[in-house]
């Protein structure tokens, strides 16, 4: 009979474990929508002004067209800044409006809240401007990026 209650006392506590292992990161998709091929992804807390992080990419790089997933750490923070760039080593340059109506032009990272995002798309313009687009929800069906 012992042996028989330890695996089902054994379940719960690995779901625990499995469930506190999760949490600590934070996983979002990509999804590169230009011209230009993504050679790294770097991130850092917002407002730290420390430099930027390794390279995030789960390949070499991000060719045009593709998505990728990034799994960042979880330190009790949720706000980072999110810098791309090419294979010549730049960044990638941003230009949009945020939130409160502040244009922002030629800057070289986009903060984002990664607790809450689940798809970052990366877009250009026909003039070759690049913005992005801020999902919470997976509406490009590509599924849960934790699970890979």
């Amino acid at each position: 009979m012992r042996s028989k209650l330890f695996p089902l006392a054994l379940l719960p506590l690995l779901l625990i474990l499995k469930l506190d292992a999760k949490a600590q990161y934070y996983c979002f998709w990509v999804a590169n929508q230009t011209t230009i091929t993504f050679d790294a992804l770097k991130i850092r807390v917002h407002g730290s002004g420390d430099s930027f992080g390794p390279d995030l990419l789960p390949t070499d790089y991000i060719s045009p067209g593709h998505h990728f997933w990034v799994r960042t750490p979880n330190n009790g923070l949720q706000t980072y800044d999110v810098q791309l760039t090419k294979k010549d080593g730049s960044p990638l340059l941003f230009t949009y409006t945020d939130n409160g109506g502040m244009r922002h032009i030629d800057q070289r990272f986009i903060t984002v809240n990664a607790h809450e995002l689940h798809t970052l798309v990366i877009q250009e313009s026909n003039l070759g401007d690049l913005s992005f687009l801020y999902y919470t929800t997976d509406q490009l069906d590509y599924g849960d990026p934790c699970n890979h």
